[in-house]
């Protein structure tokens, strides 16, 4: 094989490689829903979701709420059966917070802790190996030990974290955000605890 012919197989050789590796970091999405989408798309996707948001009161950010409604309650307020499992799971409420641009700020999802397992391994097959895995111990009120995981993906900007345990010990969460509004956030926050100071 003459010098110019390896060379163009070992260039077409590094392009494949570079083509995998780009399709492999997708822009993660839970259900279609992921930080940067318009309202208008999140519209598109859940008409019912959308009908959902409101302002928050005294911030100029949105909130679009979900919960699977009991059977009874379905009339008044309609199923959106793509929300109701997550990796095949069984949810318990939808968060998406829109910032004043109209665009999702971040996604959050609420299941219950039996289902960590089948999240994250659902979440590695789709997203590869977690970035990183944490474990410790919380205590609930009345002082019981349970533990505690945190696994996060942090794939180009975005930033996926799941907790085995979240404002319950039952609960577990999914939240899926970006790096650069995670650190805009921190922040205002940073802006707001000097604000505070000089209020002493």
């Amino acid at each position: 094989m003459s010098r110019c012919a390896f060379s163009s197989l070992m260039l077409a050789t590094a392009f494949v490689a570079l083509v995998a590796a780009a399709s492999a970091q997708e822009t993660p999405s839970l259900k279609g829903l992921r930080p940067d989408l318009a309202r208008e798309e999140v519209e598109k996707v859940y008409p019912d979701l959308a009908k959902r948001c409101s302002t928050l009161k005294g911030r100029n950010v949105v909130s679009c709420y979900y919960a699977p409604p009991k059977p009874e309650l379905e009339k008044y307020r309609p199923r959106i059966a793509d929300l109701d499992t997550l990796a095949g799971e069984p949810v318990k409420s939808w968060l998406l917070i829109l910032d004043p641009q109209s665009a999702v700020d971040s996604v959050a999802v609420t299941l219950f802790t039996p289902s960590f397992d089948r999240v994250v391994g659902a979440l590695t097959e789709r997203y590869g190996k977690p970035s990183n895995t944490e474990t410790s111990v919380v205590q609930n009120r009345a002082g019981a030990s349970f533990d505690q995981v945190e696994v996060t993906w942090k794939i180009g900007d975005s930033h996926l974290v799941v907790n085995k345990r979240s404002s319950t010990i039952d609960e577990m969460s999914v939240s899926l955000s970006t790096r650069s509004r995670i650190a805009e956030w921190a922040q205002r926050e940073k802006g707001k605890t000097k604000d505070a100071a000089k209020d002493l």
